[in-house]
């Protein structure tokens, strides 16, 4: 073979290579999808992905803080209230992350508001 055929077969072959190698930090979790079958869970540290075939998608397993703005509110019996809310959702399972886990920015403002609403009627 000539220089520029195994040149190219190198190239491919460290792209693949690049391509499959995942690493994962302490607080994170990869949920493996196989033709976009689960087929497991991958804990933190190094470990190879077939391209093309799996693909992974992390979650992130730390504990996210959102704060709501305080809000005033009367109660029955005529007593101003002031009520402040953080809402702090956690995934305990990360394999059904898709289902559990607030991912998205409207998810999360309807958090905001059901929390919001829960504290209010509570008072009233």
């Amino acid at each position: 073979m000539t220089f520029i055929a195994v040149s190219i077969i190198a190239v491919l072959f460290l792209t693949f290579i690049y391509a499959s190698i995942r690493i994962l930090r302490e607080y994170e979790r990869g949920v493996v999808f196989t033709l976009g079958r689960y087929t497991g869970t991958k804990g933190p540290g190094l470990f190879l992905l077939v391209p093309f075939v799996q693909q992974m998608v992390r979650v992130d397993l730390r504990v996210v803080v959102d704060e709501v703005p305080p809000q005033d509110v009367i109660s029955r019996d005529n007593v101003s209230v002031n009520t402040n809310i953080a809402i702090t959702p956690k995934i305990e399972m990360a394999t059904s992350h898709e289902h559990s886990a607030p991912t998205s920015i409207s998810i999360w403002e309807s958090l905001r508001r059901d929390r919001s609403n829960a504290i209010t009627n509570c008072w009233t």
